[in-house]
């Protein structure tokens, strides 16, 4: 078995520059105050960036396949392209076996910048 061991804020730098470059990324994303979570989804012509500081969304989304993150990029893109809007507000209502309702609020933001479109979820409940 081949091991790598690397060591976090002041360890001397390996010389191998992708490792180096992890390491340092990793030290700033540990001294982050606050998490950002990413999903990333691309295509041929398209990138896309699915972010949220909501590790339960968060958690929700990663249990979605890629064909799941494709298909709710490509929505979101064109439901703010349609409504050429700003914000956009997507209520999940769950029917429970009783006939109760509950429902969840999220608010999206669409942000282009170059190839890249960011979508920023956060809660609005």
């Amino acid at each position: 078995m081949h091991s790598v061991i690397f060591t976090l804020f002041g360890g001397t730098p390996t010389g191998v520059h992708h490792l180096d470059s992890f390491v340092e990324c990793l030290e700033k994303a540990i001294k982050q105050k606050s998490r950002i979570f990413r999903t990333y989804v691309s295509t041929n012509d398209r990138a896309f960036i699915i972010t949220t500081t909501s590790k339960d969304l968060q958690l929700k989304l990663s249990a979605l396949e890629s064909d799941g993150h494709f298909h709710l990029a490509m929505f979101l893109h064109l439901e703010f392209v349609r409504e050429k809007c700003d914000q956009l507000l997507l209520y999940i209502k769950e029917i429970k076996e009783e006939g109760s309702e509950d429902g969840k609020g999220i608010l999206v933001t669409m942000n282009v910048r170059g190839a890249w479109t960011t979508f920023t979820l956060s809660s609005a409940n």
